[in-house]
């Protein structure tokens, strides 16, 4: 894994197809972005059979976007990024998933690299709950939360690629004291909540969307690996 600038490591956790090339190293550990890294012959079949047994979408991703599943173990070197940055990822792992792979990201990053994860405000969405007014408040509150849909896939393989690929769906809410917690429970330090383009990280604004951002789509927190 490289990229043009050697002397600075910028990793950009979960990019989703939309990346486009910048500073920023791109990675992602959907099913999608694994097909799209195979040979042309196989990940077209490997498409129509996703897409059949799924039936859900199978996304093209750009030739730069690197696989990378995060995982208890994350296939990078200690010490080897300058920042990490996750918009709409964290929500997507089980609440103990997510302190191993913040763990993950403190081995990653150097002393005094900068972390910087944006996930869906819970308290905005419960604000929304309470003071709505309509009798579907509750179906709305469960969609905006991304579960899981109402029934199990039928069928033993949907329900097997589900437990093996279930990206896409929400596993644990945070606010920003919550997500505050979660990264200075994994050591970092200096963690607070940012506002859009609120960084110390000068190339955020190469990949920091406002649509993810603004008007309660989601909350930041920013902090930093201790050292130098």
């Amino acid at each position: 894994m490289h990229n043009n600038n050697p002397e600075k490591v910028l990793l950009n956790f979960g990019c989703g197809p939309l990346a486009r090339p910048t500073e920023w190293i791109d990675c992602d550990g959907s099913i999608n972005a694994f097909i799209n890294c195979l040979p042309r012959f196989l990940a077209r079949l490997l498409r129509r059979g996703y897409r059949f047994v799924s039936r859900s979408n199978v996304y093209d991703f750009p030739a730069h976007v690197r696989y990378l599943r995060l995982g208890t173990r994350i296939n990078l070197p200690d010490d080897f990024a300058d920042a990490i940055f996750a918009s709409h990822v964290w929500e997507h792992l089980y609440r103990d998933d997510a302190e191993s792979i913040t763990l993950e990201c403190r081995r990653i990053l150097k002393p005094g690299g900068i972390l910087r994860l944006i996930v869906p405000d819970l308290k905005y969405f419960c604000e929304r709950y309470i003071a709505g007014t309509t009798k579907s408040n509750a179906e709305e509150l469960n969609a905006a939360l991304l579960f899981h849909n109402k029934s199990e896939p039928i069928g033993f393989v949907r329900r097997a690629l589900l437990a093996f690929g279930d990206l896409h769906t929400h596993k644990f809410m945070y606010d920003g004291p919550a997500l505050v917690r979660l990264v200075t429970s994994c050591g970092f330090i200096d963690a607070s909540e940012r506002n859009y383009h609120d960084s110390l990280i000068p190339e955020i604004r190469q990949i920091e969307s406002p649509e993810r951002v603004l008007n309660g789509s989601g909350i930041i927190v920013e902090c930093r690996k201790a050292g130098i």
